[in-house]
């Protein structure tokens, strides 16, 4: 389901498929998607990833 949303660079499963996510090219798109996804049932979250020490 995550890849079919527009704009989807690659979907994975976290561990034993509890989790999964889905990388896309900026929030904007991963903000749809989890909104899309969010009307099916599911609990989504957009977020973004950071580099360097924390």
């Amino acid at each position: 389901a995550i890849e079919a949303q527009p704009g989807c660079l690659i979907a994975r499963m976290s561990g034993s498929g509890a989790t999964c996510f889905g990388l896309f090219p900026d929030r904007s798109s991963a903000k749809q998607a989890a909104k899309a996804l969010a009307g099916r049932g599911w609990w989504c979250q957009a977020g973004s990833l950071t580099c360097g020490a924390a």
